[in-house]
């Protein structure tokens, strides 16, 4: 296996692993997305309407009085107000100020954020939020919680021009509207407080009797309040079983997959280390390889010298051969006119054949 192979799988395992470690964030981020919208569905499936308390919490009586505009003796409604508050902040019952707003008592409700309630001794104007006046009474001692107190905590229930303030609602009584017109218009304050006082007069156990109502109206909100909490903790410890179970379910599966990653990654490197190994032998191997070759090409160099030696060492002897073989003629041609020249003197005869027989040719036979 060359370089590029062992680079192209190195590619593929990195590949293999970026698209793991992808698809892992990708699993991470839509498991999260699906974790917010669980949660989501159990907070409004566990927060009815009357476990608004999770979130939303009452503005205390204290925070109402101190909250009342110094000199204006109004209040402006705000998040979080109830009737109950405001009527205990300014001494006029809760089912009067729901009434002037708009609300029948036992009915659903909000507080509308942004109404303005003011007072002028007993007057009492309601205006939206945008100062447009929606209604306005003339409250009685019936209207207070506490007859004792003058409404919205002021000095006293009259006017603050001096004159008590004058019913505008047909809400009142035909008996009130015929003792104010038969007032003269000249009778002093004092005097019209008196005749107020002695028209409606004070009813110690009447009033006893609606404070333990209001009191039992507050312990009834308190007990809603604390049955509210109740299921808001309910609430709360189910979305955290609920987030407990889906992180051990999300922290299983990723620990699973994250197991399942590793073993291939192991895997993957273990291969990647074999064939690293593979192909360091076989490189050592063609290291060798490459070193006989070039031996044998030596040799073959060698070789084709000593036989272009050889081969010029032949073609001189050969040259030589053929240059003695011609001289080797030339002599017994020599010889054979010697021989005939001779003729029958055997001494010569004798001398030329031994000759012959020196230069290896045949003998010759006499005629």
């Amino acid at each position: 296996m060359g370089k590029f192979g062992m680079n192209r799988l190195r590619d593929n395992v990195e590949q293999k692993y970026r698209a793991k470690r992808y698809k892992l964030w990708k699993n991470g981020i839509f498991k999260g997305l699906l974790l917010s919208i669980l949660l989501l569905g159990c907070a409004i499936l566990f927060s009815p309407e009357n476990v608004q308390s999770a979130v939303w919490q009452a503005n205390s009586v204290e925070t109402i009085k101190a909250k009342m505009q110094v000199g204006k003796n109004s209040y402006t409604f705000e998040a979080g107000d109830t009737f109950y508050n405001i009527g205990l902040a300014v001494n006029v019952k809760w089912q009067t100020l729901m009434a002037l707003n708009g609300f029948e008592e036992g009915s659903q409700y909000t507080v509308p954020v942004g109404t303005t309630i003011k007072f002028d001794g007993s007057k009492i104007t309601v205006t939206d939020q945008n100062r447009n006046a929606i209604n306005e009474k003339e409250l009685t001692e019936a209207d207070k919680i506490d007859p004792s107190k003058p409404f919205a905590n002021q000095s006293s229930n009259s006017s603050q021009n001096g004159e008590k303030t004058t019913s505008v609602t047909p809400a009142e009584t035909q008996k009130t509207q015929t003792n104010r017109v038969e007032k003269s218009s000249m009778v002093t304050v004092k005097g019209e407080v008196e005749a107020n006082q002695a028209e409606t007069p004070i009813d110690k156990a009447q009033a006893e009797k609606e404070k333990q109502a209001a009191e039992a109206e507050r312990e009834q909100a308190e007990s809603e309040k604390q049955t509210a909490e109740k299921e808001r903790q309910e609430a709360k410890r189910l979305k955290q079983e609920a987030e407990q179970k889906l992180t051990e379910a999300l922290n299983k599966e990723n620990t699973e997959f994250y197991a399942e990653l590793q073993a291939k990654q192991t895997a993957a490197t273990t291969k990647v280390t074999e064939a690293q190994a593979n192909y360091d032998g076989l490189t050592a191997q063609l290291a060798v390889v490459e070193q006989n070759v070039a031996a044998a090409a030596t040799a073959q160099q060698s070789a084709q010298t000593a036989l272009t030696t050889a081969q010029t060492a032949i073609n001189s002897a050969t040259a030589n051969q053929t240059t003695a073989q011609q001289r080797v003629n030339d002599v017994s041609a020599q010889i054979s006119t010697l021989q005939s020249q001779a003729g029958s003197d055997a001494a010569i005869q004798a001398q030329l054949e031994q000759l012959n027989q020196q230069l290896g040719l045949p003998q010759r036979k006499e005629s």
